[in-house]
């Protein structure tokens, strides 16, 4: 029992209506459930709807195209500054452009870093990846095993929706590792514990049978 239910429960018509909210929400279904099927027909026909209710409403505001483009501009500049993350004597930088809408993982190093063009190392191109396996991935981060930084946990999602599948990256050689550890689509969070074992958190939506490959290595499942 809630807390809310424990305090209405002290005093008798709270006890009444605390077995009534209890029985409400053993019985009540969420009557949207169905758009948690992010890429369901169901779904994607009630988005459409809307989309063609919204978007002439919005691209028919006076300056709209004009301050779509400068946005698309802006975001997609090369001019842009490149933030990046330092692992081991790598800078690192997920960068999207005109040229590689979903994104490439690339890096550099400091010296490099400095100079007004940098040269840059592709390190994972999540376009090619998609291309190749026919998916619209999106990239969701990477998590690399200290202090080496060569063992990754890539995440990738489908359309950028919240659940990802995870895959063990080789960052030295630049490719998923063969056999490696992987996690089938799930809405999680995942760390190194060691080089031979991971942990992680799934949300409390997921099933328990979110276990995914392990192959000789060993996870630890944190409660949510």
């Amino acid at each position: 029992m809630s807390p809310v239910r424990r305090i209405l429960a002290t005093s008798g018509r709270g006890l009444m209506l605390a077995i009534a909210m209890n029985a409400h929400a053993q019985t009540d279904e969420d009557p949207y459930l169905w758009l948690e099927e992010v890429e369901g027909a169901r779904a994607m026909q009630w988005v459409h709807e809307q989309n063609a209710v919204s978007q002439p409403q919005l691209e028919g505001k006076p300056g709209f195209k004009a301050l779509q483009e400068r946005l698309v501009r802006v975001l997609t500049s090369r001019e842009r500054i490149p933030m990046v993350s330092k692992r081991g004597k790598w800078l690192y930088n997920f960068w999207q452009d005109g040229d590689h809408p979903r994104g490439i993982l690339r890096r550099t190093t400091l010296a490099e870093y400095r100079n007004s063009a940098p040269a840059w190392e592709t390190v994972i191109d999540v376009d090619r990846i998609s291309a190749d396996e026919k998916e619209n991935w999106a990239f969701k981060g990477w998590e690399c095993l200290y202090p080496e930084y060569r063992n990754c946990l890539v995440k990738l999602s489908r359309g950028g929706a919240d659940a990802v599948v995870v895959r063990e990256f080789d960052a030295a050689d630049k490719r998923f590792v063969e056999g490696g550890f992987t996690l089938p689509e799930a809405k999680l969070e995942i760390e190194w514990r060691d080089a031979e074992r991971h942990r992680f958190r799934r949300r409390r939506d997921q099933p328990a049978t979110c276990a995914g490959r392990w192959s000789a290595r060993r996870a630890r499942l944190l409660a949510p």
